[in-house]
């Protein structure tokens, strides 16, 4: 997007979730070993960069609290291992209930430390969760800033707890990757296996209602015309729009799909060709991490620009990641260039200029992550970017209705709407009331938004209905 030869990903630059799904531990649809795609682990998975320094997280435990204890003392890296070990033991148990459709909670019952620990974060806010651990602030904000962004709300948001465990969880059982050749790679080798099956896939084919015939699901219409289905009709249409894509739906099915909540925040992207590897001042490790936060190692600091950030301003700290891909994956620049993936976290409504004047400052935002950047970079001069390309929330929406208002996540992710909640109770089970033959999937579903490999609870779902079994 930023400049040919440098191949940008609007989108997906890092997974995480989907390492834990079967689609990938399993290679369920030979996505790895027949179909090209390649996953490139990330070590360090994960840093904070201030102006004199970095933190890193590693894959592995044992490094990360290592690092932790050099940093700061013993104590909080022993307080680290205990938060990483019982994330750890958290997210084992109940990974495999986020790639199957949703039921019951996890049982707890007997792993009561965890069930505790859970039950206090299903209440309360990551910072609240973070505090119990850790008092050395540089580390309170370096897994404040892994987990929000992940979850895109505010460290003091009641219920958004739980994703503390679950991120660093993660982190340390399944790490963090990039699919080489970028997330695009990921959708061209479900493309390859879905046409290998006799699939078929149509690009620029906007759909605009679903067909119904006696209370049934038979097909699709789009500006060009009508699509049959064989069997069923699988839809990302999100809750809010749903009543305007399928007619006749019960009032008690649509009135509280309108009523789900979007995230707190969204984010402002910029993808950026860069004429050589950036050189942060901090050096060492920060110059070879991909995924990252830059910001001052102040718990202060980072509430403050959230409370900007809350009345639609862009803050004097931004609360930024710059992943500079090619650490990673080298394929996607020329050789000796570099490519910069800059998120910032953002309200979709800007103080300014609403949601649909995002065009209007789109380069002036630009331009302030550059001058940020520039305080925690040697060489950020401007022959150093060859070009960039910025991504705004309003273009988010125009890249998917999945993503109203700009929400990545389809909507927010806290704890109320997880699981058998997500997106209401009505919808969580994929089938969509007084229409037979309707699945709807996408971010806003189980398991939810990110890269999760969500269609696969999907498809079992459907499966089921149609009879076929699927091996579990």
């Amino acid at each position: 997007m930023a400049e040919e030869g440098f191949t940008s990903e609007r989108h997906s630059a890092i997974h995480q979730m989907i390492l834990a799904n079967p689609l990938v531990t399993k290679d369920e649809l030979e996505l790895q070993s027949k179909y090209g795609l390649r996953y490139l682990p990330l070590e360090p998975a994960y840093a904070i960069i201030f102006e004199d320094g970095v933190l890193p997280l590693y894959h592995d435990v044992e490094r990360t609290v290592d690092t932790i204890t050099d940093f700061s003392n013993e104590a909080e890296g022993q307080a680290y291992l205990k938060f990483a070990t019982l994330a750890t033991k958290f997210v084992e148990l109940s990974m495999p209930s986020m790639f199957v459709p949703p039921t019951t909670p996890v049982d707890l019952s007997a792993h009561p430390e965890i069930a505790q620990a859970v039950e206090f974060a299903a209440k309360n806010s990551s910072l609240e969760v973070v505090e119990q651990y850790f008092k050395n602030p540089t580390v309170q904000v370096a897994i404040l800033r892994f987990v929000t962004e992940v979850q895109l709300a505010h460290p003091k948001t009641p219920g958004t707890g739980v994703m503390a465990y679950m991120a660093i969880g993660l982190l340390h059982k399944y790490g963090l990757a990039v699919p080489q050749g970028g997330g695009s790679a990921f959708t061209a080798a479900v493309i390859r296996a879905l046409e290998a099956h006799g699939g078929e896939v149509r690009l620029n084919t906007e759909v605009i209602k679903i067909v119904t015939e006696n209370g049934r699901a038979i097909g699709v219409r789009t500006r060009a015309g009508e699509i049959r289905a064989r069997k069923a009709v699988v839809a990302q249409i999100h809750p809010h729009i749903l009543d305007r894509l399928v007619d006749g739906l019960d009032p008690e099915v649509t009135i509280p799909a309108k009523e789900t909540r979007l995230s707190e925040y969204t984010l402002f992207v910029v993808h950026a060709a860069m004429e050589s590897p950036l050189r942060f001042r901090a050096g060492g490790v920060a110059n070879k991490v991909v995924m990252n936060t830059i910001c001052p190692g102040s718990v202060e600091s980072l509430l403050k620009s959230y409370e900007e950030i809350d009345q639609g301003k862009i803050p004097e700290d931004l609360i930024i990641g710059a992943s500079i891909i090619t650490n990673a994956d080298q394929t996607r620049a020329p050789p000796g260039k570099s490519l910069l993936h800059a998120v910032v976290m953002v309200r979709a409504d800007n103080a300014e200029v609403g949601f649909h004047g995002w065009d209007a400052i789109k380069d002036e935002v630009t331009y302030k992550v550059f001058r940020y950047l520039s305080k925690y970079v040697e060489d950020l001069t401007p022959d150093q970017i060859r070009g960039y390309h910025a991504v705004t929330p309003l273009d988010h929406e125009h890249d998917t209705s999945s993503f109203q208002r700009g929400d990545i996540c389809g909507l927010s992710m806290a704890f109320d709407q997880m699981g058998g909640s997500r997106p209401t109770l009505a919808l969580a089970q994929y089938r969509v009331p007084g229409v037979s033959g309707l699945y709807l999937a996408g971010p806003f579903m189980h398991p939810g938004g990110g890269v999760w490999g969500g269609g696969r609870p999907v498809a079992i779902r459907v499966l089921e209905d149609l009879g076929i079994g699927f091996k579990l």
